[in-house]
């Protein structure tokens, strides 16, 4: 953290793995962002900056049919159905703030909330299949808040 301005680097992952009867979801996301941000209000033990962020993320997603067997001996594509494979990319930004407090002390804290935009997104695309009626995802949003303990 510079006296004017501060850049975050961070990374993103997260796993899904939902369960049903007969059918099973299972997604990874992973991505990068970095948060430039001014810093207009500073004391000794707490400041105040705004700034925004970028953000790229990537998807991927399986949905397929529990219980399928795979027969070694007959490989054929065509006689194993029930499995969907789906990814695609996406580029965020948008405005964030974040308040630092207890800068003095042995576990200084920040807070980071933001809103970010897809303005670039592409469409779900599978590597196994053709996919129809995709579509692009921009203009959808997020919010985030984000609690940091250094200690």
């Amino acid at each position: 953290t510079g006296q004017k301005c501060w850049r975050d680097v961070g990374f993103t992952a997260d796993y899904q793995n939902k369960t049903t009867g007969t059918h099973r979801l299972r997604g990874a996301v992973a991505g990068i962002g970095i948060r430039p941000q001014w810093i207009p209000l500073r004391s000794e033990n707490f400041y105040v900056a705004v700034g925004g962020d970028i953000t790229y993320v990537n998807n991927n997603f399986d949905l397929f049919t529990r219980n399928n067997t795979i027969d070694l001996n007959d490989l054929n594509p065509s006689t194993h159905t029930g499995h969907i494979s789906l990814n695609n990319e996406q580029l965020y930004v948008g405005p964030s703030i974040g308040i630092g407090a207890f800068q003095n002390s042995s576990f200084p804290i920040r807070l980071n909330a933001g809103y970010q935009w897809a303005v670039v997104s592409s469409e779900w695309k599978s590597e196994v299949a053709n996919v129809n009626n995709t579509f692009r995802e921009s203009g959808q949003g997020r919010f985030y808040a984000k609690l940091t303990i250094f200690l």
